[in-house]
């Protein structure tokens, strides 16, 4: 099936009428899964908090959390104040993220979210780390999220 094809089949779910119509396209899409993709789905849940659920277990070793900027942030808002950096490993410098993603990949982490604290402008300073972060894809094989 082409692009085109499967834009169709997410349309029609999106515009469906009634529940038969819905079902209809939801098979359609799930047919379209099967062929496309393998039958195995991975999850992944970057997190700085640990949760247990009848279905899945964290683990802060699989997919750990790390600030480019330490504990810094320029704005603490209400909501965090700078709290959750607190539980992200710190690595200020390119050279720091890649020597801790290596340190992380040798402990077993599948794959890692890299953010950190805010400049006072709202943004994350991730620019001078976009080397390094390609550097830790193609040479570690880690998973990366990155959060800004």
């Amino acid at each position: 099936m082409t692009g085109e094809s499967t834009e169709n089949e997410l349309r029609k779910i999106l515009d469906a009428r009634d529940e038969e119509e819905l079902e209809e396209s939801l098979q359609k899409t799930q047919e379209l899964r099967q062929i496309r993709f393998d039958k195995k789905i991975h999850f992944y849940a970057p997190s700085f908090m640990y949760y247990k659920t009848r279905y899945y277990c964290s683990s802060a070793m699989d997919f750990p959390t790390i600030s480019v900027t330490g504990k810094g942030c320029g704005l603490k808002c209400k909501h965090c104040g700078g709290r959750v950096l607190e539980t992200m490993y710190p690595a200020e410098t390119p050279e720091k993220l890649f020597e801790l993603c290596a340190q992380l990949k040798r402990n077993g982490a599948l794959g890692c979210l890299i953010s950190g604290g805010c400049l006072p402008d709202g943004t994350v300073p991730l620019a001078g780390f976009v080397e390094a972060i390609g550097k830790v894809k193609r040479e570690l094989g880690l998973t990366v999220f990155v959060h800004t």
